[in-house]
């Protein structure tokens, strides 16, 4: 009896076994099956936020090389220009253009004007950069539009007065679709590239 018992004893602990190892398979099988969708589901989470995030910032780029365009064109409206120095400080420096000389300007401080002069293009110091009024700082002689008319198809033209390149002051250019046109001032009165007007006094910047 006791052999049997042994015999049925084993049996059962042997069938049990073999019960129990396919459950604890399938167990596992459908714990790693679990895991590999919760692994795909990040993926496709993380997948979806970098297509959202892709997109947004296409969208922002978009907007702000719009904006930056928009400012592009107008800083080349007339009415966007400093002729005068600001009574009070503003949010951005105000750089006033120098009377007759391109590589010269005024800086603003409170009201007043203080001389600027452009650095030197090269060690030699045989050229000077020109000053910018419409980006308001000192540029390639070729690109301030100090001694020809700035703008191009695509931006524009804008319509400034640039000084004349003889020494008289009674003359001066009018810029119309980048063509420089040749204007003079009425007797008594002089160009200043600061004013862009015929003053009386344009030494020193001076606009009355």
């Amino acid at each position: 009896m006791s052999h049997e018992y042994a015999l049925r004893r084993l049996w059962r602990n042997t069938n049990r076994t073999n019960l129990e190892i396919p459950n604890t398979r399938a167990t596992i099988a459908v714990n790693s099956t679990y895991a590999e969708k919760l692994a795909m589901l990040k993926v496709q989470r993380i997948y979806i936020i970098a297509i959202v995030f892709l997109a947004l910032w296409n969208v922002i780029a978009n907007k702000d090389f719009a904006q930056d365009k928009s400012e592009s064109i107008r800083e080349k409206d007339l009415r966007q220009i400093f002729t005068r120095c600001p009574i009070y400080d503003v949010n951005e420096t105000v750089i006033l253009a120098h009377e007759t000389d391109c590589t010269k300007a005024y800086k603003c401080s409170w009201g007043k004007r203080y001389p600027l002069d452009c650095p030197w293009i090269d060690d030699k110091k045989t050229q000077k950069l020109h000053f910018n009024l419409l980006k308001q700082y000192c540029d390639w002689p070729w690109a301030a539009g100090c001694i020809d008319c700035p703008g191009n198809a695509n931006d524009g033209y804008p319509s400034i007065k640039i000084s004349h390149d003889v020494n008289n002051c009674n003359l001066y250019y009018q810029c119309v679709n980048g063509v420089k046109q040749l204007r003079s001032c009425s007797s008594g009165l002089c160009f200043s590239a600061t004013c862009q007007d015929c003053v009386r006094n344009r030494t020193g910047g001076n606009c009355e």
